[in-house]
């Protein structure tokens, strides 16, 4: 899973190549690029990123595949 930033590109510290299934919003350190609007504590911020932002994403990714193919393994 890489990661992409908020003009639809592969952020700078994304992983890249074939292994690469898909991309999922996340931050980028480019200026001008936002990462994800989030709720916390204090309200919202818009600048959660990072695996942290991309793995929960991923895991949807992964569960709606599964929904369609409950027969699937890990390989």
């Amino acid at each position: 899973v890489g990661a992409s930033n908020n003009f639809d590109q592969r952020s700078l510290y994304s992983q890249f190549g074939g292994g690469l299934d898909f991309v999922a919003p996340s931050s980028d350190i480019r200026a001008g690029t936002l990462g994800i609007t989030t709720t916390t504590t204090v309200g919202f911020v818009n600048d959660f990123g990072g695996t942290s932002s991309s793995s929960p994403l991923a895991a949807g990714v992964g569960a709606l595949v599964l929904s369609t193919a409950p027969n699937l393994s890990f390989a």
